[in-house]
């Protein structure tokens, strides 16, 4: 098996989005594990990508490592989390502030993807 790079990406309701370089999965929070015990993230699901896409979600990803504006010591609620593995072990880790910019990148490009 060759060596892989993957992300999951944790948005500020703390959904999960696991992504390699051929699909996009969104695992979402269940009511009883959300903060207030009510929301819901929906449903699961699984979308294939291509090359392209995957190019475009990496250097967003590349974006969130690299700005230290963006980024923050403490998850805390609404603030993103992203993690890079290399065959499966984790590489990096970036913990995104509730406002910032690249976060809202990120999380319009993976909704862009899941919507189709």
């Amino acid at each position: 098996m060759n060596a892989q790079t993957s992300y999951k990406y944790f948005d500020g309701n703390n959904n999960t989005f696991i992504i390699n370089d051929s699909v996009v999965k969104y695992v979402p929070v269940k009511a009883k594990e959300s903060s207030s015990g009510v929301y819901s993230g929906g449903k699961a699901k699984q979308v294939k990508i291509n090359k392209e896409k995957f190019q475009r979600l990496e250097k967003l990803f590349a974006e969130a490592f690299e700005k230290e504006s963006e980024k923050q010591i403490i998850r805390e609620m609404m603030s993103g989390a992203l993690n890079e593995y290399y065959t499966n072990k984790l590489k990096k880790e970036a913990i995104l502030k509730p406002k910032s910019e690249i976060k809202k990148k990120i999380e319009a490009e993976l909704s862009a993807i899941l919507s189709h």
